[in-house]
């Protein structure tokens, strides 16, 4: 006589609501919040290195691609812009963090596929740690756009409070 086979259930519990997805997203990344915190810490420590180049680079990149646009703009534009170089900071930067954090998490999940179909972790866990990198690196960068603001002289607005839930839905 022949059993039935078993088939795994998902891990993942919560309503079907209109945000049940993400609510069940963030349940499950802070049941699991060690293991991330432990993985992001790893990633750091391999992207610098334990140098202080690493985490310098992380503030360079993105001034050197900004420089490069800045005069790239200006030798091909005919109007000039007060805040140019800010505006093209930022869009760097946002614009960096979600192609690293799509293009790293896609080149994860590749390469873990073996151990991901093998072992019972949860996929999730591999693309939270590269959201927090990511994330990291990205509070990193906005350092560099606070100092571009402080040298144009301009104060945040009430606006700024809009900014954790844009790189909330950002990542």
């Amino acid at each position: 006589m022949a059993t039935a086979i078993e088939i795994p259930t998902s891990d993942i519990k919560g309503d079907k609501t209109l945000l049940g997805a993400p609510i069940m997203m963030f349940r499950n990344a802070r049941s699991r919040q060690h293991l991330i915190c432990q993985m992001i810490s790893r990633d750091l420590r391999l992207k610098c290195h334990k140098r202080i180049f690493g985490w310098l680079w992380s503030l360079i990149e993105p001034l050197t691609i900004t420089i490069t646009f800045w005069l790239l703009f200006e030798i091909l534009s005919v109007s000039s812009e007060q805040y140019r170089s800010l505006n093209i900071l930022i869009g760097i930067v946002i614009w960096t963090a979600s192609r690293r954090t799509i293009s790293q998490g896609t080149r994860s999940l590749k390469n873990n596929s073996g151990i991901i179909q093998r072992v019972a972790v949860s996929r999730k866990i591999s693309i939270h740690s590269i959201v927090g990198v990511s994330l990291v690196t990205l509070f990193l960068n906005l350092l560099v756009v606070i100092l571009l603001m402080a040298w144009y002289g301009l104060k945040p607005e009430v606006h700024i409070l809009y900014l954790p839930l844009a790189v909330i839905m950002l990542t």
